[in-house]
């Protein structure tokens, strides 16, 4: 935890060459921005343990590996991952 709070910034979106987002035990809030779906080499979003994070997961980022693991480990959060 770094003791990071309010909404996850939409500018992480410009870095073009994350592979790896772990902003898990924090005190995020309100959605995960669209903007991170666009991150074509990022292959983990790690976010638990930010109760406080709504809304939906976007389309763009269900084909992340962490996806599927515990990077949306957040019961609440709605991905619609096909």
């Amino acid at each position: 935890s770094n003791d990071f709070s309010g909404n996850i910034p939409k500018e992480l979106g410009e870095f073009q060459v994350l592979r790896k987002i772990n902003i898990g035990e924090n005190s995020f809030n309100g959605p995960i921005p669209d903007d991170l779906g666009g991150l074509a080499l990022l292959e983990e979003f790690m976010i638990e343990g930010n109760a406080a994070i709504t809304g939906f997961v976007p389309d763009s980022m269900c084909n992340l590996r962490s996806s599927n693991e515990n990077g949306f480990a957040l019961s609440h959060l709605i991905a619609d991952c096909r």
